[in-house]
């Protein structure tokens, strides 16, 4: 009798493992992490003054002084919005219930304002390269036939409809827009009038970084 109760229990329990392993198995979906967009705003400076457009007229007239000008500190007249395009790591669920890779997310957005200063650090054919305090991040500013006056900001795969540009910048690339104006590309340098009439008039500057490496500029 107790041979028959226990094959009873061997036998019940092995016919439960079967139909719980032939039991469908539910599909179980990650959650996907919601990224929020880091903003970074660069040191700014509280007290600036009086900007003036710097143009290509004021570049030669501050070389005839012999002055410097990657001893200047520069301004923008319009914010740069630096948005840095996710290509992994963002993901959602779609309407199948599938987790899948969501790219083109802002996961990194840098602000250059009006008050953030910064330095040229070179000197090129079509314009110049400033470092806005960021190490080895540069942005760049020409001054060709689209820009013969006044020193803009520009750079690949503009996109008409959005007034948005795409430029290297920390090594990775970022869509630059314009925080407030609807093309970033009419964004142009600035410089402060103290700066211009003590460099013109005095022949001296406020001290800043930068190096003595001469390269050419159109018509320098």
């Amino acid at each position: 009798m107790n041979n028959n109760i226990f094959k009873s229990i061997v036998i019940g329990f092995s016919v439960s493992v079967i139909l719980f392993s032939c039991a469908p198995k539910k599909k179980v979906v990650a959650t996907p992490t919601v990224q929020t967009p880091v903003i970074q705003a660069p040191k700014i400076e509280p007290e600036i003054g009086t900007l003036v457009p710097f143009t290509r007229d004021l570049f030669f007239k501050l070389k005839e002084n012999g002055l410097d000008i990657k001893k200047l500190k520069f301004y923008v007249d319009n914010t740069i919005a630096l948005n840095k395009i996710a290509t992994t790591g963002n993901f959602e669920i779609d309407a199948y219930g599938n987790l899948v890779s969501k790219k083109g997310l802002a996961e990194n957005v840098i602000k250059i304002t009006p008050q953030v200063a910064g330095m040229v650090e070179s000197i090129e054919a079509d314009g110049l390269r400033l470092n806005f305090g960021r190490p080895n991040s540069t942005l760049k500013f020409f001054n060709n036939p689209q820009s013969p006056t006044s020193f803009s900001f520009n750079g690949d795969k503009f996109d008409k409809l959005n007034g948005t540009v795409e430029v290297p910048y920390n090594n990775s690339t970022y869509k630059a827009s314009c925080d407030g104006c609807s093309n970033v590309t009419i964004t142009k340098l600035m410089i402060k009038q103290v700066d211009i009439d003590a460099g013109i008039n005095k022949s001296t500057i406020e001290p800043g970084a930068g190096s003595s490496n001469k390269v050419n500029l159109i018509g320098y």
